[in-house]
């Protein structure tokens, strides 16, 4: 009797060994992006105080527009060109990534041109729309290299992937810091982007290898695929963009500046916070997509964890940010925003909505039902403006920080709504979720004692450990996993 040839290149989400990894591999995606995130807070602040307050802002727009411009063109391709390659036979992968890279490369005007395109029309200055093409195109580069990353993802060699990521933000961070040392003026800051860019790739083909790598296709059917794959999913990110932004839009148009500015200042931690998540989950993509289509009861498995365990870290990061808000206010934004405390309070909340939502999306995308997710973020936005409009001109950036909660909220009850109309069979029990909401509101309650913030945030752990510890909230397959235990 014949028997089927192994697939080495599944083989590690296949093995019994694979939630350990993931559980690994996740924690070491967000040791990297904080290290990235500290590093480039670090490299800014000489930055500022290089270019000058009116300089630096024009830089940030510059990135800003770029950004946005990349997200758009990459509207979900990384995440259905690894559900493809796990789904694929194993001689068809190389030409699964050299579509996905070819698609990349047609790509290039939408974010060269749409970045440069826009600076033209806002009427920026020169500096500026040449500054749009060359980080333009540093963030094509950056969008092939981690096209490139999609068998070590599938592989679940996830330390190799951080060091990617790693690089580019070390190649941003050096090159700021060797330009303010040789007092460059505005224009060349825009260099270090290119220059990040054209590093990740050498560095992405040497963790990948030779045996992994392809060269660009140039197919228009496969480019027809790939846009029906991705093309929902693209559409929810852009509205699931907007919605972000729109809040400080409505703040704007609905409110004083003093308001606006103190909602924004708020929005900006959390921010940070906000893309925790995608690093965790997405690092169980490969996992979920194969269990998808082989075995549902382990992609409900998965499902479960990931979400408690996510749940139960936006139980954290929220008492970090409610007991805290004070001193971190204090460092992030200094004197003049005492009132942003009490805004980023009530903000933190968002990260319980947030961090779900991530887990429910990967989710969907593993299952192949990403049309759904139009109308999820559809009614997320729906939600948001109805309650901005409603909240914003009576209590300003508290009604906005209201807003946003509710609106991450709905957005999370939306999108397990979707997927368990996608997948009945994998939605998540309730009670271990709700032991991980437990801690938090134990933990809360420090706010009542009269000692300093530092000491209430201090208390506040303890108890939420204790709590997560007496109820069995953190997932053994965690502790298992930082222990390397079997």
């Amino acid at each position: 009797m014949a028997h089927e040839e192994p697939d080495p290149t599944l083989a590690a989400i296949e093995s019994r060994e694979a939630g350990g990894r993931i559980i690994r591999g996740g924690l070491t995606r967000v040791g990297g992006y904080v290290l990235g995130t500290g590093l480039t807070a670090i490299a800014f602040a000489l930055l500022l105080r290089h270019l000058g307050v009116a300089d630096f802002g024009r830089f940030s727009t510059v990135i800003a527009v770029v950004t946005i411009a990349a997200g758009i063109a990459e509207g979900g391709l990384q995440a259905v060109g690894q559900r493809l390659y796990v789904q694929a036979e194993p001689a068809a992968r190389r030409q699964v990534l050299g579509d996905v890279l070819g698609l990349r490369f047609v790509l290039i005007p939408v974010v060269v041109g749409g970045a440069a395109g826009f600076s033209l029309l806002a009427g920026y200055d020169e500096t500026m729309v040449v500054g749009a093409v060359v980080a333009g195109i540093g963030a094509v580069l950056t969008l092939v290299a981690v096209t490139l990353t999609i068998p070590l993802s599938v592989e679940l060699r996830n330390g190799a992937v951080t060091a990617v990521e790693v690089a580019r933000q070390l190649t941003i961070c050096g090159a700021i810091a060797v330009l303010v040392i040789a007092d460059a003026s505005l224009g060349a800051f825009f260099d270090g982007y290119l220059v990040a860019g054209a590093v990740m790739i050498p560095v992405a083909m040497v963790f990948a290898g030779r045996a992994r790598m392809a060269w660009p296709r140039f197919d228009p059917s496969a480019f027809r695929r790939l846009v029906r794959e991705t093309g929902p999913l693209a559409i929810a990110i852009v509205i699931n963009t907007l919605y972000l932004k729109l809040l400080i839009i409505l703040a704007s148009l609905l409110t004083n500046d003093t308001e606006v500015g103190l909602f924004a200042t708020a929005s900006r931690i959390t921010e940070v916070l906000i893309a925790v998540p995608m690093f965790v989950a997405g690092t169980a993509l490969p996992l979920m997509t194969h269990a998808a289509a082989n075995d549902e009861s382990r992609l409900a498995y998965a499902v479960q964890r990931i979400a408690t365990s996510l749940l139960l870290l936006a139980g954290a990061t929220t008492l970090l940010l409610v007991l805290a808000a004070e001193p971190i206010i204090d460092v992030f934004a200094g004197p003049g925003y005492e009132d942003a405390v009490g805004v980023l309070q009530l903000q933190a909340f968002v990260l319980l909505g947030a961090f779900l939502t991530q887990t429910w999306i990967y989710a969907i995308v593993a299952v192949q039902a990403e049309r759904s997710l139009i109308w999820v973020n559809v009614i997320g936005l729906v939600a948001v403006l109805g309650l901005g409009l409603l909240l914003i001109p009576s209590d300003g950036a508290i009604g906005a920080s209201i807003a946003a909660v509710a609106g991450e909220v709905v957005l999370a009850v939306a999108g397990l709504v979707a997927l368990l109309r996608a997948r009945a069979g994998v939605g998540p029990a309730l009670w271990p979720m709700a032991r991980c909401v437990v801690p938090l509101a134990a933990g809360l309650l420090a706010l009542a004692l009269p000692i300093a913030p530092v000491f209430q945030t201090a208390v506040g752990f303890v108890v939420f450990a204790g709590v997560a510890a007496a109820l069995g909230a953190v997932p053994a397959e965690v502790g298992r996993a930082v222990l390397r235990r079997p």
